[in-house]
């Protein structure tokens, strides 16, 4: 489980290793303004179509992914993902399975993580570093909170994901 500190490695267009940690506060305005959101959220929680979209986070709507569990929890699917995802992903992930995007041990990892958001109805901070060799390609802070899914039953996961320059 993203339980502390971790290191992956990925395969897209180069050897990609991710280095991640759980943080408590978030340093990117965006994610900030994110969590303002979530901290601002209805008593029933944010519910999709009603809450997102919203005009309070207009401005990073193209940073937003949600994930939908699909087999009883056992993989996500992409709901919905931002144009500012393909960044990350190199490809539009919208409609993928979580298996499909990550390797094996990454996919255990990540699952677990969304699960956890879902069980707990708490937010999870991540600040990862994606590098090829000594090369870091991208710093990003991901934020991950649990919404209500349009039929007001089952719970879904957003994800903000917020690169640094």
């Amino acid at each position: 489980m993203l339980s502390g500190n971790g290191v992956f490695a990925y395969l897209a267009d180069a050897a990609l290793q991710d280095r991640y940690a759980i943080v408590q506060t978030a340093h990117h305005d965006d994610a900030q303004l994110l969590l303002a959101f979530w901290e601002s959220r209805p008593p029933d929680g944010i519910v999709m179509g009603r809450d997102v979209p919203s005009r309070s986070i207009a401005s990073i709507l193209s940073s937003i992914l949600i994930w939908e569990p699909v087999q009883d929890g056992a993989d996500m699917r992409v709901r919905l993902a931002g144009a500012s995802l393909e960044k990350r992903f190199g490809y539009d992930v919208k409609g993928r399975l979580m298996s499909e995007m990550f390797p094996p041990e990454a996919f255990r990892d990540h699952l677990r993580a969304v699960q956890k958001v879902i069980e707990s109805g708490q937010v999870i901070i991540i600040d990862s570093h994606l590098s090829a060799g000594m090369v870091e390609k991208l710093h990003l802070e991901v934020v991950l909170f649990p919404v209500v899914a349009p039929d007001r039953k089952s719970k879904w996961v957003l994800t903000g994901t917020f690169y640094f320059a």
